[in-house]
């Protein structure tokens, strides 16, 4: 009967053991997966030599698109900006084999949210289904005209990336 015991309780740790390994490698698998979307903002006392935004635009995934909002930090007091309508901007994306694409892009009709009378943030829907022609990490170049910054007060630029 003690052989038996042993035998029993040998297997039902060997079970238990089998069960806590395959729980935690579930939790383990399910934490690292992407989340649905990643913010990048970058200052612009960060931008680069040019004067460029720049971001690193993670589309790895085949089996998704992706849409994506840009997002723009003001400073500047209620009258000045009431005379704001639009923002271009020239974005330059640059492939994971090193193709560039360039575009001009008007962004209007944003969301404006106001968290003072001198700050607020303009966010604008820029590309929704985006199926990039290579998947991998993409650089994404913005630039946005001096006297728009100046003017403006524009503080930084940020991308809402989201895995559809």
């Amino acid at each position: 009967i003690k052989a038996m015991n042993k035998s029993v309780t040998g297997r039902f740790h060997s079970m238990l053991l089998r069960f806590v390994t395959a729980v935690v490698s579930s939790v383990a698998v399910m934490s690292c997966s992407a989340p649905p979307s990643v913010e990048k903002f970058v200052r612009d006392r960060d931008r680069d030599c040019f004067g460029r935004y720049v971001f690193d635009v993670d589309m790895r995934d085949s089996l998704c698109t992706y849409s994506i909002d840009i997002y723009s930090a003001f400073t500047c007091r209620d009258e000045v900006f009431s005379g704001f309508s639009s923002l271009p901007v020239i974005l330059m994306w640059e492939s994971p084999d090193k193709t560039v694409y360039e575009e001009s892009v008007l962004l209007t009709g944003g969301r404006v949210s106001s968290f003072s009378h001198f700050g607020k943030n303009v966010s604008a829907a820029y590309r929704r289904g985006l199926r990039p022609v290579k998947n991998g990490i993409w650089k994404l170049y913005m630039t946005v005209p001096a006297d728009s910054v100046s003017k403006y007060g524009i503080t930084g630029t940020g991308l809402k990336i989201t895995r559809e």
